[in-house]
């Protein structure tokens, strides 16, 4: 994991624990719907790169 995704990831927790809480403000609600829109992005990407690098081998092939 990049040093760049761990802190995304530390940000969008602090932001989820103050939404518990009740104290995120109305700009911060706005970061933390950013940032979990480009968590969900870099996941679909990471995930499409690993399925394309996928080959499937059959060995019942006659």
């Amino acid at each position: 994991m990049t040093e760049k995704f761990e802190l995304m990831i530390n940000r969008i927790n602090e932001l989820a624990q103050k939404t518990k809480k009740g104290t995120i403000t109305k700009e911060e609600q706005k970061e933390q719907a950013q940032l979990r829109g480009n968590f969900l992005q870099f996941l679909k990407t990471n995930l499409e790169t690993q399925l394309q690098s996928i080959e499937i081998i059959d060995d019942n092939k006659e």
